[in-house]
């Protein structure tokens, strides 16, 4: 998955910002669109399990056109990645141009180009330290598209439920250990049918050994989540689009309850809209405060426990040493 995080902009020869600034056609959402159709995840860096971000500058002349593209900071032991996300960039259609006093101008544009393999979490989980990429996160051999074949052709679709046309899915959280071996396979957030979330764990333990995670030069074991589909992909995403809101809903009706010391209905609200959202990190925090200003000091502490192992959340860390260490 390649990511197009930032952009900063300035005018070609002096850097300042000109009056109406280079644009992608359609905006970010299709640039990233197009990022995401045209680049091609080093075969090399995949096997390696090579994640990083290199910076690249590139000129949007008066016409429009790409110029002068180049790579200003590149992936340290990954020139594939490189010359992919150069060719990438140099391959873009023409942008709208800026302009500075009615005249279209040259503009100077420098992206950072991010290349980040599937995980747990949905973030990159490499860091830098001197420019050296430190930290990978664990890696089904071959990449997403070696695992969503694997899926594809191992799942099996509940018959009672495929008759019925049931759509739904069932994220799993997992062990890949040192070895690349998964292990303790279980569901983080139901899909409501407990046939779809048995076969989802199956699916998920019958995989082959994955690269494991590397902290440096050493293999570690990390937890992972993998969401297991069954139905039609638009019906889905629909399904996760009103989940996601209906639990943004839920997480701001227990915000106003929470200051309006409200602390049951707090509870109730924010409970729901992790149940919804195993992702709404803000949701599992604030339920761990809730239920500490309720008395109940084990229920915040297992929040905080949660919070901590899938999100890493520094603030998770100093609940934990202040008020769950004894």
């Amino acid at each position: 998955m390649v990511l197009f995080t930032k952009v900063s902009l300035g005018q070609k020869d002096s850097g300042t910002v000109v009056e109406i600034m280079p644009e992608f056609t359609g905006g970010v959402s299709e640039m990233m669109k197009f990022f995401g159709a045209n680049t091609r995840y080093p075969h090399v860096a995949k096997e390696a399990g090579i994640q990083g971000k290199c910076y690249l500058s590139f000129v949007v002349e008066p016409s429009g056109k790409i110029a002068n593209a180049k790579i200003e900071k590149g992936i340290s032991g990954c020139p594939e990645c490189d010359r992919e996300a150069l060719r990438v960039i140099s391959s873009m259609p023409d942008w709208k141009p800026g302009f500075q006093n009615g005249k279209a101008v040259p503009v100077l544009i420098n992206v950072p180009f991010n290349f980040s393999l599937h995980n747990a979490y949905g973030g990159l989980e490499a860091s830098s330290n001197n420019n050296r990429l430190v930290m990978y996160a664990p890696t089904f051999r071959g990449g997403p598209e070696e695992m969503t074949k694997f899926i594809n052709k191992n799942k099996h679709y509940p018959k009672s439920l495929k008759d019925e046309n049931i759509i739904g899915s069932s994220i799993v959280k997992f062990f890949v250990d040192s070895t690349g071996k998964v292990s303790n396979a279980t569901i983080r957030q139901g899909s409501g049918y407990e046939l779809f979330d048995i076969e989802a764990i199956r699916v998920v333990l019958s995989m082959p050994n994955w690269i494991p995670a590397l902290d440096g030069t050493r293999r570690i074991s990390r937890y992972c989540d993998l969401t297991i589909a069954f139905g039609n992909k638009e019906k889905l995403q629909a399904m996760k689009e009103s989940k996601i809101e209906l639990s943004n809903k839920n997480f701001k009706e227990g915000m106003e309850s929470f200051q309006s010391d409200k602390l049951s209905s707090a509870k109730e609200k924010y409970k729901k809209a992790y149940i919804l959202n195993c992702y709404h990190s803000d949701a599992l925090y604030n339920l761990g405060v809730t239920y500490f200003r309720l008395n109940q000091k084990d229920s915040a502490c297992y929040c905080w426990n949660e919070l901590k192992v899938n999100f890493g959340r520094k603030e998770a860390d100093e609940l934990i040493k202040k008020y769950c260490s004894n």
